[in-house]
């Protein structure tokens, strides 16, 4: 009998420990949720739901920061207007850090950069006015409008991010554009929205600067 008892008691402190672990490892992984607004290219467009931006950023971002969670605020077709609208309810107390991501349905509809501009500063003070840190992830716009369009819309993002002093990322799609000759194969048949391997390199792209963010406020702990 005594060994049946050192057996089950034995291993009553190997289930204990082994939830124990697995409970501060999930508290851990929650210390920080960091949410992603934006459209389709953060929602994860066409794509399976592991292979959407937002997850195959999360599995990098697992092999050097554990206590990271990010979460998938992406709806397509959202503009930053729609963001303004949702931005309220999108920030709940548990959330530490916030990366935004719009302005790319804004351009393709021909909306006026000033307009999307005065949307993404409201958007910012909201997000100041809890006091968390803030990631400005731009887009280039497409050549169609002319000169003054895309000049007014390509430093839009910088110049928030001076006056707000933010984190910046200058252009979302940036790595595989630089692969002009071969950008159809990182793109979906639309040409819009990339594959998942185009997801992969944009992940590898973003990764430094998403990383650098994150340690400036993760670090402070």
């Amino acid at each position: 009998m005594s060994i049946i008892f050192n057996y089950n008691k034995t291993y009553l402190v190997l289930f204990f420990l082994f939830i124990c672990s697995f409970t501060n490892a999930t508290e851990k992984l929650e210390n920080y949720k960091l949410i992603i607004i934006g459209d389709s290219l953060i929602q994860g467009y066409g794509l399976p739901k592991d292979k959407g931006f937002v997850n195959q950023l999360q599995k990098k971002l697992l092999e050097k920061k554990d206590n990271i969670l990010l979460i998938n605020g992406g709806v397509s077709g959202d503009t930053t207007a729609g963001g303004l609208s949702r931005i309220d309810w999108s920030i709940t107390d548990d959330i530490k850090a916030v990366a935004i991501s719009l302005g790319a349905n804004d351009m393709l509809r021909g909306l006026p950069p000033s307009f999307s501009k005065e949307n993404l500063s409201k958007i910012i003070m909201k997000i100041k006015e809890n006091n968390l840190p803030i990631l400005l992830i731009g887009i280039k716009s497409i050549e169609n409008y002319g000169t003054e369009y895309k000049n007014e819309f390509d430093s839009m993002f910088s110049n928030l991010a001076d006056e707000f002093e933010l984190f910046l990322y200058p252009d979302l799609m940036a790595p595989i554009k630089n692969k002009e000759k071969d950008l159809f194969l990182y793109l979906q048949e639309d040409m819009l929205h990339p594959n998942e391997k185009g997801v992969e390199i944009i992940v590898q792209g973003i990764l430094p600067t998403i990383t650098n963010f994150i340690d400036s406020f993760n670090n402070k702990d």
